[in-house]
């Protein structure tokens, strides 16, 4: 029996439902705050830019290396003159020359350190830069995710209105109701729908500064972002402070390499009065209008060393041994400063992590009070405005609770910068 040959049709259907399985599958993995540091690390354009700074001191360090060695260059000329007896005369020559300084009074290791020191503290900016990027990108990814259960939240208080405001009609309709009980209840349905109207604004915005911070947006919209792997509270207590240093910070390396900095430009200005000794190498070949062709070879070495500049070596170091004091007086002073920010963004964090405590605390005796007053209101115990007040505390509560969540993420994210590390 013969197999029945595949139609195009067929096919082109099976195809269709691959390449849809495939996108379902997709979908059902989010962006997530992985994701988002990844990119932008790569993506952000001035991580970018600091990074290619790196590279072009890195550039620098091998130039500075380069003159350990001998350098050969290439020597021409030519030029015609009046003899005496009226006639013209030429010259020319042609050949390489090698030069190579053997004692310079320690400049060359003293500018390669000091290009050396130059590329740690670029280094240092990147990360410092990075650092301060992804605090920012946090916080953004803190909104996003708040908006993301705030645009839900908002939807079930909206159906929980429109709830209470059939049931509101139905006792105004049988006499037990006031008017304007139903017309507060559907203004409140009416601020339902504008909240959501505002989240959707938030969104837009949110996303916007996404897109500026990472130079591209990522997702379609703001569900395809999940809090996979994103920490709202690192949980840190004050023992943790104890074991931290302001070493390991960026800022405070910047500051440190810029003491090394100093103290390499003072030997490089002590260098400026010690002798200079150099060789050199002349391999020429002359032509006249007598001679063809004068090989000439020329070697000979050189010195000099600086006897009398009016003060200026002197003066000089002397800078340089101020400016040494400067670094070393700012890097304390940074040590300080990062030491009392830790503290006082801890302090705020473990506020910002209480009033969370408080506002969940808050929220479930709303609930539980809720239920009591939605029983009392049904029965005719107590009137509609003692009811609908607290079904708007119930809102607001509800609310609150996210909002403080955003805040410790937040907050977590200003002690991480303060500290260092980001997670």
């Amino acid at each position: 029996m013969r197999n029945a040959p595949v139609r195009p049709t067929s096919f082109f259907v099976f195809c269709l439902a691959c390449v849809l399985t495939f996108m379902q599958a997709s979908s059902l993995y989010g962006w997530s705050w992985q994701d988002a540091k990844t990119a932008l690390l790569e993506q952000n354009i001035d991580i970018k830019n600091a990074q290619r700074q790196v590279i072009i001191d890195e550039y620098s360090v091998k130039d500075s290396k380069s003159l350990f060695y001998p350098s050969i260059s290439l020597r021409s000329g030519f030029e015609r003159f009046l003899q005496e007896n009226a006639t013209l005369g030429y010259r020319g020559f042609v050949g390489p020359r090698l030069n190579w300084s053997v004692y310079e009074g320690g400049e060359r290791s003293y500018s390669r350190d000091l290009a050396k020191y130059f590329l740690e503290e670029t280094e240092s900016k990147l990360h410092s830069n990075q650092l301060n990027k992804l605090k920012n990108l946090k916080e953004i990814f803190a909104k996003i995710l708040y908006l993301k259960e705030y645009e839900q939240l908002a939807k079930d208080l909206h159906r929980r209105s429109e709830e209470n405001l059939r049931y509101v009609h139905l006792r105004y309709k049988s006499g037990d109701e006031y008017l304007w009980a139903y017309l507060d209840m559907e203004t409140t349905v009416k601020n339902d729908e504008l909240r959501l109207v505002q989240i959707q604004r938030d969104q837009i915005q949110v996303m916007q500064q996404l897109e500026v911070l990472l130079g591209f947006l990522p997702v379609s919209n703001i569900h395809e972002i999940e809090d996979a792997g994103f920490i709202y509270d690192l949980d840190l207590r004050e023992e943790d402070l104890l074991q931290w240093s302001p070493t390991n910070h960026p800022d405070y390396e910047i500051s440190r390499t810029k003491v090394s900095q100093s103290e390499m430009q003072w030997k490089l200005s002590k260098s400026q009065a010690r002798p200079r000794l150099s060789f050199r190498t002349d391999f020429l070949l002359f032509r006249t209008d007598e001679e063809p062709y004068i090989p000439f070879l020329y070697t000979g070495v050189n010195f000099s060393m600086p006897l009398f500049e009016v003060g200026r070596i002197r003066r000089g170091k002397e800078k340089r041994l101020i400016a040494i004091e400067q670094a070393q007086s700012s890097s304390e002073q940074m040590a300080l400063t990062l030491k009392q920010k830790v503290l006082l963004e801890f302090e705020d964090y473990k506020i910002a992590k209480q009033e969370l405590n408080v506002a969940s605390l808050e929220l479930e005796s709303t609930i539980q009070r809720n239920k009591i007053f939605r029983e009392q209101y049904q029965s005719g115990e107590i009137d509609f405005l003692r009811w609908n007040n607290d079904e708007k505390e119930l809102q607001n509560k509800k609310i609150k609770v996210l909002q403080k969540k955003r805040d410790l993420a937040v907050e977590n994210a200003s002690l991480g910068n303060a500290m260092g590390e980001i997670q």
